[in-house]
């Protein structure tokens, strides 16, 4: 998929076939159809009558209205993709300012960031084992974002696609059955996935794990016919520790998630 920023507004690219959308606040007899005028495709998501913006301070303040939150704004994000998918459309065109709701304080770069990771996400689907159709599996290819100018939304945008790229595919991993994705593919999916990183890639086997005495690891992977392995990856963003030490070099010291060895 291909976010693009486009300088061109939404009639432009609705004359080339995109599919826009536009979100109504409480009109729920519209919400997910799509009205043609003039060979132009509008697709209406309806929005429930809390997340319309607070018409004044006092309002805002009881909570009466301006209900959009973080996660609703993710989940509207997905669903535009969910919508195209179903409806079969291919291309997209969004209008940048409707996904500004005053109630959520982010910057253009982080809502930017925040909807290309979400488009992502909204487009994976696991289709390893299932047979093509004749006109092939529903994809939206391109969606393009109208009143959106400037290098921090673009910066997010990037930001935004690195992110949802590397968690779409750690899903596809994730969802691979274990027979398909044996030690020894993983280690070599990892290997793929961190080539061109300054992570340092290194994988034991069950020889060097018995001579580390790593007799838990062993002990699991003695219930397949599999050889086990062990996956390690080093990252040295504040520099090496010292010899026999754990100090960085002095420069800032990294943030590291960490989780059992056979976490994705």
């Amino acid at each position: 998929m291909k976010i693009l920023v486009s300088r061109e507004d939404a009639n432009y690219w609705q004359k080339k076939g995109a599919l826009a959308f536009r979100f109504q606040f409480g009109n729920e007899s519209k919400d997910g159809i799509i009205i043609e005028r003039n060979g132009q495709h509008t697709c209406f998501i309806a929005l429930g009558e809390k997340e319309k913006p607070a018409r004044n301070d006092s309002q805002a303040k009881r909570g009466d209205s301006g209900g959009m939150t973080r996660r609703k704004l993710i989940l509207l994000a997905r669903r535009v993709v969910f919508e195209a998918l179903r409806k079969k459309y291919t291309n997209i065109v969004l209008d940048f300012r409707q996904f500004r709701f005053p109630a959520i304080k982010i910057t253009d770069g982080e809502l930017a960031e925040l909807l290309a990771i979400n488009f992502l996400m909204a487009s994976f689907e696991f289709r390893d084992f299932l047979s093509k159709p004749k006109e092939g599996f529903p994809k939206v290819n391109t969606i393009t974002l109208v009143n959106a100018s400037g290098k921090e939304i673009q910066s997010g945008i990037e930001r935004g696609i690195i992110i949802g790229e590397e968690v779409n595919h750690a899903r596809h991993i994730a969802t691979m059955p274990g027979g398909n994705m044996t030690p020894a593919i993983l280690a070599k999916h990892t290997k793929q996935s961190v080539k061109g990183l300054p992570i340092q890639f290194s994988v034991l086997n069950e020889t060097q794990m018995a001579r580390l005495k790593m007799g838990g690891v062993l002990a699991v992977g003695q219930g397949s016919q599999e050889k086990s392995r062990f996956i390690i990856l080093e990252y040295f963003g504040a520099g090496k520790p010292a010899q026999g030490g754990s100090a960085s070099s002095g420069k800032e010291k990294p943030i590291c998630p960490c989780g059992q060895g056979r976490d994705i």
